[in-house]
């Protein structure tokens, strides 16, 4: 189920996100890819630190529970986005990246833990099922 959350998270905000930029900031193609970076690169340092944490802590739980929630604040804070708070809307962007990674690697890592050996592909791949199937309609709404 989480799987599903996840993919309408990240193939959503990677379909709208671009969407905002173009319409508020830029209008180059090159230019929103750039000022895209930042979502990009957060995410990247994001897996890093949720790899550490889950790692020092032993627990996924209260990570996924405290991603999900602050991700959900910024998702809603990117509603006060004007023409006139560009540097806002960077910092909400990396801020969104870094918590979307969260939802990225958090249930992967878990299944690994929770599952039993012999199903550790077929749990994944429900994972990914499910992610595609939150993706499509992540992308279609």
């Amino acid at each position: 189920m989480y799987g599903f959350v996840d993919g309408i998270l990240l193939y959503g905000t990677s379909v709208f996100i671009p969407n905002i930029l173009r319409a508020l900031y830029v209008v180059e193609p090159l230019q929103v890819a750039v000022g895209f970076l930042p979502f990009n690169g957060s995410i990247l340092i994001g897996h890093l630190f949720w790899g550490f944490m889950m790692t020092k802590f032993k627990s996924f739980r209260t990570s996924l529970i405290v991603s999900s929630a602050l991700l959900t604040l910024v998702c809603g804070l990117l509603a006060r986005l004007t023409p006139d708070n560009r540097a806002y809307f960077e910092g909400l962007l990396a801020l969104t990246g870094f918590l979307v990674s969260a939802t990225q690697v958090i249930p992967v890592a878990a299944l690994g833990l929770v599952v039993p050996d012999h199903l550790i592909v077929t749990s994944n791949l429900l994972l990914a099922i499910s992610r595609g199937l939150g993706g499509a309609l992540g992308i279609a709404v």
